[in-house]
């Protein structure tokens, strides 16, 4: 069954696609439609721009429509979208920092406060653990076990996972709960973070504080706690720890989610090689720049 929101996208899918029969093809009748009407129209919405995604949505619609046809209405032949393929989807590489803006996104955090302390102790968190935003505001102080390095992160379907913690973030969330948490906590609470009222640390303040930090870093891009856990993935895709490690560090279901990072550590690569081989593009500009200033 499919839901009224889908339902309507697929009803103005199929409006859309009718209008352009009539106007770009002269089809005034669905039993009329050939194969290469649909294929110029998939050639058209790609020109203008439609994401890959949304086209096949598109064409989902399509397929629905002409099978109906084809099936239930006894004049239609055959089925002209039958053989028509979706597009292939898009690989979006996310936004990712490298290691120096982690570095510069620390430094630009003033733990002299209890707020600051605080602060500190969250980007700590997101980068040594890579967990999700929503995982990291429900944490429990049972959740953590700073002497054993790790805390216990529960992700999607309350699936239980383990988190490794670097000396870094141990010392971060120390500092935090002995010297800064107490003044913040006016209740009795089990969650690790907190807002300046004592209460539940909203997923909209940490949002906020992350791209109010890039600014003060000097960072131009568009930072997240997503980014941050793309950040955590891509690092040790860089440093060489296995497909499979990332995939049970950041709780995915699936492998083929992980590999994206494939990409972005591949991109690594690239940037490593046009800085560093002698023929290559980069390496051969920066020698003549030296030369020129010899």
């Amino acid at each position: 069954m499919l839901s009224l929101n889908t339902a309507n996208s697929y009803e103005s899918d199929l409006n859309l696609y009718a209008d352009y029969m009539k106007k770009n093809r002269n089809v005034f009748e669905a039993s009329d439609i050939q194969e290469e009407d649909i294929k110029a129209y998939m050639s058209l919405l790609k020109r203008n721009g439609f994401s890959s995604r949304t086209i096949s949505r598109k064409l989902t619609a399509i397929k629905a429509f002409h099978e109906f046809c084809f099936k239930e209405i006894r004049q239609f032949r055959d089925d002209p979208a039958k053989l028509i393929s979706a597009p292939k989807k898009e690989t979006h590489l996310p936004e990712v920092l490298s290691k120096e803006e982690i570095q510069l996104l620390l430094d630009s955090i003033d733990n002299s406060t209890d707020i600051g302390k605080r602060n500190l102790a969250i980007f700590e968190t997101l980068y040594a653990t890579g967990m999700r935003i929503t995982e990291l505001t429900e944490l429990t102080l049972s959740q953590l076990h700073l002497k054993q390095k790790y805390l216990i992160a529960y992700g999607k379907g309350n699936k239980e996972r383990i988190c490794p913690l670097g000396e870094p973030a141990v010392k971060a969330l120390n500092d935090y709960l002995i010297n800064a948490r107490l003044h913040l906590t006016k209740m009795n609470t089990p969650l690790v973070f907190v807002n300046y009222k004592g209460e539940h640390l909203s997923r909209k303040y940490i949002f906020k504080f992350l791209k109010e930090q890039a600014v003060k870093a000097g960072i131009n891009k568009e930072i997240s706690p997503h980014t941050i856990r793309h950040s955590f993935a891509t690092h040790l895709v860089e440093n060489d720890v296995s497909l499979r490690m990332v995939q049970t560090m950041l709780g995915h279901e699936n492998i083929s989610t992980t590999q994206i990072y494939t990409h972005l550590g591949n991109e690594h690569l690239k940037n490593v090689y046009n800085n560093a081989h002698p023929m290559s593009k980069k390496s051969k500009d920066l020698k003549r720049k030296e030369e020129e200033n010899v």
